[in-house]
């Protein structure tokens, strides 16, 4: 069985059946022990067969499903022994030792994070109920569970933020352990509560956590096959707890979005691609003047939308700034949630402008409050601040709109409906440069009427629209559908040829442009995922960088700063990617 490249999390179907019952008698360690040894040296030698496997690793819970259930489990198990999974006990890392388990033993592989097999006795003799990757070695299992809950809350993952491994029991009504998960999953206080939380230590009684706030005992226990913190042994004073007066209040939305807001913090996890400064974020910027790095959330469920401002070497936040969501009667693909937005944020960092299906948002920064709102937007494609930031051009499906005065009202407007979808607007002093989604140039007058000057320069989708700061040189990234390639300049003279950049070698269906504002680097898409920097003065690549395509790019004097489609905002230094 072949395997494919190593993925961030490698086989989370594994980690899912974690919570279900075992057998009453564990195996002999040394028995479990060498049942992954022979994992491993199957793996590293390709054995992995579908045969051996299903002998080999067989999860309690499977005996109470349905066949068609139990197929799809081994074939995702398949997927991630020929890839993730696979590769990490190929590796063939030691045992490092042995973690007794009330009716399980858990062989702990080196490395770190350390990969674990989870080893129950089925009929006399050992099969793996799962493998984990995990954050403590050989801690005692309460400990585990604990460490590793903090770990995943404090990263963003959610896997413990719906009371399924935090069990409660509430002998009231169901709306209290409704108000409890709303608490907890939509407004963020689990991880504001946990953030920088550790274990200092465990005994019988449970788990010592020190908190920010104060040192708490949890309570830990094994049952139903699984480890729990028991929410209704908590202290009283315990910062988990949720007190029955907040019960009407947590269940409403717009307390709910207001703590949301209170309590958000960034990330600001170091991981093999980059530094990941926050997820669910849909624009991301430095203001030099100021010094911080601007960040605007919006999730999926619109439980919260805001504006954070955030120091980008410490993660400190210095100011939160809550904003409207979409309507949450209105249906939107997850896979394609992240293309919904679009944002421009002035040169002096005061006036941000967020585009969201048929919303735009004017943003007084400085103020903390949305001063203009427009409805009848045709879904916003592109934005372009005048340097003075006193006009904002707006690009959508029709066509292109100006906005100007104190409170940007609509005063210029060309809407064209042979035109395709505008996905690039140039604002300048006395002309305006639209670019269409097929490739097509247009220079608009003042009042936004076409002039006559265009260029056809690409037949595929535009993936960006950028000017060269040193000369105002138009760059233009397409899909790389046709010639010539994906990446071209043009000077804005009628009779000037627009030349190509960069070959085919570097198109991309996905991903946009960006020149630095001292017009020396470009990023731009990579044919086979991630990110390129080049020099824009001699057009040299300089290295490759990031893990997917970025649908948005910002710049400071010391860092790029991207945005992938999954919503997570990204940070690397420019003098380490010019080292590579």
């Amino acid at each position: 069985m072949p395997r494919a490249t190593t993925r961030a999390q490698p086989w989370p179907i594994l980690v899912l059946l974690g919570g279900l019952a075992l057998a009453a008698r564990p195996p002999e360690p040394d028995r479990a022990t060498e049942l992954v040894r022979e994992v491993q040296s199957r793996a590293a030698a390709d054995q992995l067969d579908a045969a051996w496997v299903r002998q080999a690793m067989q999860p309690s819970a499977l005996d109470d499903l349905p066949p068609a259930a139990r197929r799809s489990y081994y074939h995702e198990l398949e997927v991630s022994l020929a890839g993730g999974l696979g590769d990490a006990l190929a590796a063939g890392s030691a045992v490092a030792g042995v973690v007794h388990g009330p009716d399980y033993v858990r062989v702990v592989l080196e490395g770190e994070p350390a990969v674990t097999a989870v080893v129950r006795q089925e009929s006399g003799r050992p099969v793996i109920e799962r493998f984990e990757p995990s954050v403590c070695s050989l801690c005692p299992e309460p400990e585990r569970f604990v460490r590793e809950l903090l770990a995943d809350v404090q990263s963003g993952r959610p896997r413990l933020l719906v009371g399924v491994d935090m069990k409660y029991e509430p002998d009231t009504t169901r709306s209290w352990g409704f108000a409890w998960n709303t608490r907890n999953t939509d407004a963020g206080y689990l991880r504001w509560v946990l953030d920088g939380a550790e274990v200092v230590g465990s005994d019988v009684r449970g788990v010592d956590v020190a908190l920010a706030q104060q040192t708490e005992t949890w309570p830990v226990v094994y049952r139903d096959g699984r480890w729990q913190l028991v929410y209704e042994d908590l202290p009283e004073d315990s910062l988990l707890r949720l007190g029955e007066d907040g019960l009407k209040v947590w269940n409403s939305d717009r307390h709910v979005a207001r703590q949301a807001v209170a309590w958000w913090v960034p990330v600001m996890e170091q991981r093999a691609q980059g530094l990941l400064l926050a997820d669910e974020v849909r624009f991301v910027a430095p203001r030099p003047f100021q010094g911080d790095l601007l960040v605007y959330v919006q999730d999926l469920e619109r439980s919260v939308a805001l504006v954070a401002l955030v120091d980008p070497e410490t993660g400190d936040v210095a100011r939160r700034i809550g904003l409207p969501t979409l309507s949450k009667r209105e249906n939107h693909d997850p896979e394609t949630w992240n293309d919904l937005f679009v944002g421009a944020l002035s040169d002096d960092g005061k006036r941000l402008a967020i585009g969201a299906h048929r919303r735009l948002w004017i943003v007084d920064v400085g103020r903390g409050e949305v001063v203009r709102t427009l409805y009848d937007v045709g879904g916003v494609t592109a934005l372009d601040w005048s340097d003075d930031g006193e006009r904002l051009a707006v690009g959508d499906q029709r066509g292109v709109m100006v906005l100007s005065g104190t409170t940007l009202d609509k005063s210029r407007r060309h809407w064209a409906e042979t035109l395709s979808p505008v996905e690039g607007v140039v604002l300048a002093s006395d002309t305006t440069w639209m670019v269409q989604e097929d490739g097509l140039v247009v220079e608009l007058d003042a009042e936004l009427r076409p002039t006559g000057r265009t260029r056809e320069a690409c037949c595929g989708g535009v993936r960006g629209v950028e000017t060269d700061p040193r000369n105002g040189d138009l760059l233009v990234g397409c899909d790389g559908s046709c010639d010539p390639a994906w990446l071209w300049r043009w000077d804005g003279q009628d009779e000037s040829a627009a030349r190509m950049i960069a070959d085919e070698g570097f198109c991309a269906t996905a991903g946009t442009i960006s020149v630095a504002p001292s017009g020396d680097l470009l990023v731009g898409p990579v044919a086979d995922g991630g990110a390129a920097l080049w020099t824009v003065r001699d057009e040299q690549l300089v290295t490759r960088f990031g893990a997917g395509a970025l649908t948005q790019v910002a710049w400071d004097d010391e860092r790029v700063y991207g945005l992938d489609a999954r919503g997570r905002a990204w940070s690397w230094e420019l003098r380490e990617l010019g080292s590579r």
